[in-house]
């Protein structure tokens, strides 16, 4: 930080009107606060237009956004991960780009009620076998079973035992049957 003095009108000037700096960037320079600065602008007379705030995070090649969006089908929310960024500046890098938005994903992929009754209470497969099955999250699969009003095994309980295909034993059941 700067040290503390206060600032001649001509210095104060050319810090703003030349340098192009902001009244919090002038502030650090000399110690003071941004607000200080910004009064003593305003009794030097010198007219304090609405300027555009310094972005912290400046875009990216508009060729490397069009990649990572188009190409890479990266979501936004991916974009700002990968760049350090909050998501909605990710969007604005998107659109101050010209960057169209993509076309909307394919519906839903979840399965009828019906379905999800038959693979979760009668094939007995888990919630992480059904999102596995229709390449979804776990998150997703159970989501669909409560939207679907299936009742839920509690949480641990194992899912019902399957039928071995051909009626053939498996190594448990062999040892626990003389």
């Amino acid at each position: 930080m700067g040290r503390l003095r206060r600032v001649s009108q001509a210095e104060l000037r050319r810090l703003y009107e030349q340098e192009r700096l902001t009244p919090a960037e002038i502030g650090l320079r000399v110690g003071r606060s941004g607000r200080t600065i910004r009064v003593w602008l305003q009794q030097a007379g010198i007219p304090l237009g609405p300027r555009e705030r310094p972005r912290r995070h400046p875009p990216p090649p508009t060729t490397d956004l069009r990649r990572c969006y188009y190409q890479e089908r990266l979501t936004a929310a991916e974009l700002a991960a990968r760049y350090g960024v909050s998501a909605s500046t990710a969007r604005r890098w998107l659109r101050d780009a010209g960057l169209p938005g993509r076309a909307p994903r394919r519906r839903s992929r979840a399965p009828n009620g019906r379905e999800l009754r038959h693979l979760y209470q009668d094939q007995g497969l888990s919630t992480t076998q059904i999102a596995q099955r229709y390449g979804v999250r776990q998150q997703t699969a159970h989501k669909w079973l409560r939207a679907a009003q299936i009742p839920l095994r509690p949480v641990g309980q194992p899912s019902q035992a399957r039928p071995s295909p051909r009626g053939q034993q498996d190594a448990h059941s062999r040892i626990l049957r003389p």
